[in-house]
C-alpha cells in the first residue's frame, strides 16, 4: 500500500526541521553533546549544511515556503539569520572545531541570532508531522 503524503504536511516536516536545527544552534551544550555523541561529525560544516538541508533561500521568492506552514515573520528571521549564518562558510582555518568556535567571537552573535530565529518559530511550535495544519 502507497500512501501519498500531502505536500502541506512535507513542508510541516521540513519546519519542524528547521526549528530542531535553530535548536541545536542555539545552544553550547547540545552542540558539544552532539559533538561527544558522533565524534566523526564536523559540527561546524553540520551547521552549514544542516541549515540548507531545511532551507533553500534562492526558493523564497519562488513561493516555497508560504502560509500556512510558515508565517512572513518566520521567513522574515530565516531570512535575517543567513547573514550571520553566512560567516560559519567564512570562518578562519583556526576555528576549526566546534569548541573553538564556541569560545570565540563569532559565537556570541551567531548564537543570539540563532535563538532570536528559535523564538519566532517557537510562536507556533512544532507542526504535525502526520496531518496537515492549517490553522496553527
Amino acid at each position: 500500500m502507497n500512501e501519498t503524503v500531502p505536500d502541506i504536511v512535507i513542508a510541516q516536516r521540513i519546519r519542524n526541521n528547521l526549528i530542531q536545527y535553530f535548536e541545536l544552534a542555539s545552544s553550547e551544550h547540545d552542540l558539544l553533546e552532539y559533538q561527544r555523541n558522533v565524534p566523526i561529525a564536523q559540527v561546524l560544516v553540520e551547521l552549514v549544511e544542516q541549515l540548507e538541508d531545511s532551507f533553500v533561500f534562492e526558493h523564497v521568492k519562488d513561493g516555497w515556503y508560504k502560509e500556512p506552514t510558515y508565517t512572513q515573520e518566520e521567513i522574515n528571521a530565516v531570512i535575517n539569520f543567513k547573514e550571520i549564518w553566512k560567516m560559519l562558510i567564512d570562518i578562519p582555518d583556526y576555528v576549526d572545531s566546534i569548541g573553538n568556535f564556541l569560545s570565540s567571537n563569532y559565537w556570541p552573535p551567531f548564537q543570539k541570532e540563532a535563538e532570536r530565529t528559535l523564538k519566532v518559530f517557537m510562536k507556533r511550535g512544532y507542526l504535525s508531522e502526520d496531518e496537515p495544519e492549517l490553522n496553527k
